[in-house]
Parts: C-alpha cells; sequence; structure tokens
C-alpha cells in the first residue's frame, strides 16, 4: 500500500473498510458491465492469499487462493456470456476464480512465466494467451476459461456479414435499449413501493387505536402512601421520544403492584404512550429498569412515560394537552393518585434546552431518559491482533466514532455530534473485559436494532483495527492455523427454557376470540340504528358496537387466556440449544 500514490489511496479509503487498507497488495475495481448486475465497487488480494469483493464498504465475497507465493496483480476478465471472472497472478502462478453467485476457484496454472489477453486474429474478441516456462507456445482457454491448450493460428476468413460496421452498432443499439427497459421497470417498483408506504401511513393516521384511551373501573380511592419527590414532571425529547418523568418513593411497609400511569388526551385523539419503572442505583448508569411493575419499599423510583414525538409533531392542533393518574395496588386495594395536567405545544419543544442531547451529560436523569427510548443489545468484540497493536478500550469509540464520554463515569459513552447522524442518540456500556482472550462485552443501548447494526458496521470501517463482533450466543473458528489462538468452542449448551409449543395453543385462542368478537362487533353494526355506526360500515369496526359490557367480557376473556399461556410457560421446560457457531478469516 506504501506504493500507491496518495490520489489512489484516498479513493480506497472511500471504497474500503478503514481495518483492511493496510493489507491491500493489489486490487481491481469493476467495469460495471451493462449486462452484468453485481453490486460490487472494488476487488481486492490481501496479504494472506485471500481475494475479497467490497460493495459500500461491506464484504460481498470472498475466497482463500491457498498459494505460496504473494500476489501481484488482478484483472477483470469476461466471456461471451459476460460472465466475469478474475485473473491472479503472482508466484509464478495464474488463478482464475469464477463469480457466479460467489467467488470460487476456478481454474489453476502453475509455472507460469507470463501471461496477456489480445486479439491476434484481428477478430474483435480478445483471448487469454498464456506462456509457461516450459514451452514456447502460449496456451489458451475455451470460451469458459477451460481446458488450456496450445494456440493454433488459423487463416480461414470469418463470416464476412458479421464484420459490418452496421451489425455492430446495431448490437450496440441492443444492448443499451435492454438497459434502459430493466432501469424503467426497477424505477417503477420503487415507484409503486413508496405508494403502497403512503397509503399505509394515511390509514393509521385516520384509523386511531380506540382502546388506548380506556381506563379501568373501580378506581375510586385516592391513593395517600406514594411520596412524590417532583411537584412538576421532568420532561424533554430524546430519540423522537417525548420523556415525562416523575420520581416517587414507596412509603408503605408493603411493596405497590401493578403500578401504572395512566394518560388521556383532552384536545384529540388517544395518545400512544408507554410505562416504564426504573429504580436508582449508585453506580453507573445509575438506574436500572424493573421487570415487574412493582415498587419496593423506601426505594426511590422514576415513573417514566414515553410517548412518540410523531403525537405532536403531526397534530393539526398547535398544543396536546392530557391529564394523568398513577394507580396502583395496595393490599388488594386499588388505588389512584391524580397528577397535574400537562400541555405541550410546538414552542415549549423548540431550542436545544429541550432535547436531552444538547444538554449537561451529568444530569443523571439525561441517563433515564436515554434508557427508557432505547433497547439493550449485548455484544462482543474480538479483537483480532496485528503486530504491535494495543487493547481496544472506551476511548476507540471517542477517537474514531465522535462519541463523548459521560461524566461520572468511565465505562459509558454517547454519540450526540449531530442529530442527523445515523448514531445519535446511541449510548455504549463497557461491562466487561476478558484478559486472556481479549474479548471486549459492551452494551449497546440503541433505538431500533438497525441502529446497533449500524455501530457494528462503523466499527469495521471507521476503526483500523481488525474487530470481530458479534452478539454472545454466536462463537468463532479460525479457517487457518494463523488465528488458531483465537477458536472458541461451538459445544451446543443446554439450559431449561419455555415450552413455546405449549404457549402457541393461548395464542391461537385468542385469535380466534379476537376474530369471533370483529365478526359480532360488524352484525351488531349492521341491526344499530345510529346513524354514526351506520356510517362506519365498510370503512371500520366500531368496538363499542356491542356494548361497553361485551367490551369488558371480550378483555376479561383475552386476559384470562393470555393467564393461561403465562401458566404452561412457566411450568413447562425444555432443553434448547443458546450458542452457535461462526467462522472467521
Amino acid at each position: 500500500m506504501s506504493q500507491i500514490s496518495e490520489n489512489v489511496r484516498l479513493m480506497l479509503v472511500q471504497l474500503l473498510p478503514a481495518s483492511i487498507i493496510n493489507d491491500i497488495k493489489c486490487f481491481a475495481f469493476y467495469d460495471n458491465h451493462p449486462r452484468d448486475e453485481k453490486n460490487i465497487d472494488i476487488t481486492i488480494c490481501t496479504g494472506a492469499g485471500e481475494v475479497r469483493e467490497y460493495f459500500q464498504r461491506d464484504l460481498v465475497s470472498s475466497v482463500n487462493l491457498q498459494n505460496e507465493g504473494v500476489t501481484t496483480e488482478i484483472k477483470l476478465i469476461r466471456n461471451k456470456r459476460c460472465e466475469l471472472f478474475y485473473l491472479v497472478a503472482g508466484g509464478g502462478e495464474l488463478t482464475i476464480l469464477s463469480r457466479k453467485e460467489k467467488l470460487k476457484i476456478h481454474e489453476r496454472l502453475i509455472g507460469v512465466c507470463n501471461y496477456k489477453i489480445s486479439d491476434s486474429a484481428c477478430s474483435g474478441e480478445a483471448v487469454l494467451n498464456v506462456f509457461l516456462k516450459y514451452s514456447e507456445i502460449p496456451v489458451v482457454p475455451d470460451e469458459n476459461f477451460k481446458n488450456f491448450k496450445p494456440l493454433e493460428y488459423s487463416s480461414s476468413p470469418s463470416c464476412p456479414l458479421l464484420n459490418e460496421p452496421i451489425v455492430t452498432q446495431l448490437k450496440i443499439k441492443l444492448t443499451e435499449a435492454k438497459f434502459t427497459v430493466k432501469s424503467n421497470e426497477q424505477s417503477l417498483k420503487e415507484f409503486l413501493h413508496l405508494r403502497q408506504l403512503i397509503c399505509f401511513s394515511v390509514y393509521t393516521k385516520i384509523h386511531p387505536k380506540l382502546g388506548d384511551s380506556l381506563f379501568s373501573d373501580n378506581l375510586n380511592e385516592v391513593g395517600n402512601a406514594l411520596n412524590i419527590f417532583t411537584q412538576k414532571p421532568w420532561i424533554k425529547t430524546c430519540n423522537n421520544k417525548i420523556v415525562i418523568v416523575h420520581t416517587v418513593c414507596n412509603g408503605n411497609e408493603e411493596p405497590l403492584e401493578n403500578v401504572q400511569i395512566l394518560i388521556h388526551g383532552t384536545t384529540g385523539k388517544s395518545i400512544e404512550y408507554t410505562t416504564k419503572i426504573f429504580e436508582k442505583m449508585s453506580t453507573p448508569p445509575f438506574w436500572k429498569e424493573t421487570q415487574s411493575q412493582k415498587l419496593l419499599c423506601n426505594v426511590e423510583s422514576a415513573l417514566v412515560v414515553v410517548v412518540d414525538l410523531k403525537e405532536l409533531k403531526y397534530n393539526i392542533i398547535r398544543r396536546i394537552e392530557w391529564n394523568e393518574v398513577i394507580i396502583y395496588k395496595n393490599e388488594e386495594h386499588e388505588c389512584i393518585l391524580p397528577i397535574d395536567a400537562v400541555t405541550l405545544s410546538s414552542t415549549d419543544i423548540m431550542g436545544e434546552q429541550f432535547d436531552v442531547m444538547c444538554n449537561d451529560l451529568s444530569d443523571i436523569n439525561i441517563m433515564l431518559a436515554v434508557l427508557a427510548t432505547t433497547e439493550k443489545t449485548e455484544l462482543i468484540l474480538r479483537h483480532i491482533k496485528r503486530s504491535n497493536e494495543q487493547n481496544v478500550t472506551i476511548d476507540m469509540f471517542c477517537k474514531y466514532l465522535n462519541m463523548e464520554r459521560v461524566p461520572n463515569s468511565d465505562n459509558i459513552v454517547v454519540h450526540r455530534k449531530s442529530p442527523y447522524h445515523a448514531l445519535n442518540g446511541l449510548m455504549i456500556i463497557l461491562e466487561g473485559r476478558n484478559e486472556g482472550t481479549g474479548q471486549l462485552a459492551v452494551a449497546v443501548y440503541s433505538r431500533c436494532p438497525s441502529q446497533t447494526l449500524a455501530l457494528v458496521h462503523y466499527i469495521q470501517d471507521a476503526v483500523p483495527l481488525r474487530i470481530i463482533t458479534t452478539t454472545p450466543n454466536y462463537k468463532i473458528t479460525s479457517k487457518s492455523d494463523t488465528f488458531s489462538s483465537y477458536n472458541e468452542s461451538t459445544a451446543i449448551v443446554s439450559e431449561q427454557g419455555p415450552n413455546y409449543m405449549s404457549y402457541a395453543t393461548s395464542l391461537l385462542n385468542r385469535t380466534s376470540l379476537v376474530l369471533d368478537y370483529l365478526d359480532n362487533s360488524m352484525i351488531s353494526m349492521c341491526e344499530s340504528n345510529d346513524a354514526v355506526v351506520l356510517n362506519k360500515i365498510g370503512t371500520e369496526i366500531d368496538l363499542f358496537a356491542q356494548g361497553e359490557v361485551g367490551l369488558h367480557e371480550f378483555k376479561k376473556k383475552m386476559w384470562d387466556e393470555a393467564r393461561k399461556g403465562v401458566e404452561i410457560l412457566a411450568e413447562k421446560r425444555v432443553s434448547v440449544p443458546v450458542s452457535g457457531g461462526m467462522s472467521v478469516d
């Protein structure tokens, strides 16, 4: 790589991950043939004798040449059917690779002195000529680059019609027409897909979920044993979500169960939201989400309501108002605790002060907002070391991925450089390191799985180290003895897990209940005399068509069936494999 000019090096940096730049021996750009639509940008040969194809900085296919010499040149060549082949030369060998579904060794010649691609017969078709050390006559392959034989010169004239310039021009026009038609077909498919997405988006906006604004019955007792520390809720935006935080403490001698926050909009349609409970900790990340809706005794906790920002962004009303109540169960009694109404307008969410990513990270509520609006994914980072390379640390994310350390912690970094970046709002927590194998265990908190996948791609593209990133249930083994020290045991580990087959019966029963209820609701709508209900026929199903009593009976049946399924899931256990295997170069 040191012999390549600087302008070529800059181009390679744009096409290849940073971790592979220093290992390139030779490369060839893809020819973008109009009759071949393979997604390839560049093909390289590494110092380990491996040929790799990359597209948009991602590895597409690879193959190990298994030769002892060092590759010095790689070229693209095609046959009459426009099939792609590679010529890889080096160490007195010429290896021909075929490229159909993936790279494959097609033919190998040993004792090669030189080779050239020429048209000595002036037929308009280039031919591969390979000169061997023990022969002065070059050998040529057939049209599939197989069966190499000595070159035979022929003086017989070719067909005069095929040499006419008009025929060549017509063939070029035909190829251009086929390429244009195929491009137009692809544009039409993309347009139809976009139209379907628009129709679905419009449908979801004009058909809200009526069940989101329903309150439970028999909540007529005001709670007096739940201490609220925050007079006004802490409200910010984070990861395209509105986060509302109430800091509370259970002053009872018994835990409070089934704790929820119910909100009901007063200025528009029902609001979609999620209630989460976090317990305060003394160590980073300072908050831990509980697995059950329960408040322990004398433990400072946070009740967090997460609302999608689109509820305000796409609302035609300039502000949203909703009422909040905290409901909980105390000694078999259902209790409610009213909270002041919350009002949000478009001007409230304007400016940097409302976005947690633009504020000081030392506020522990900011960590709470990130935890409430993200999903946790555990990853294992394996550093395949070259000579004189240091261990991977948390500072690597700050240096190469533009992330920032969280104050008062030495193992947490957050990305907040730009709201338009794919990693914006992502948080990484270093959980531990295996000094023996060099493995780094991290917890990634992201908005969605695709953001975690983007992090894996950025680690490969931007970090100039060879790092293999997988989830904990994957094991790696080396294809060669060079990296055998990184091999991991791929033995199947069995543990007791839930019997999902038994739980499937509960899902089928609930599906049948839903279908029956919808059918009966449509029948009740047809029998109704209410003009509003009759106007809904053919466009939507009125869930209240059977009355409020019928709806509550339906919900009770659904809860009972779900409870039965959970009980079956807890009682029966089966052995399931929890570890997989993968190979790596």
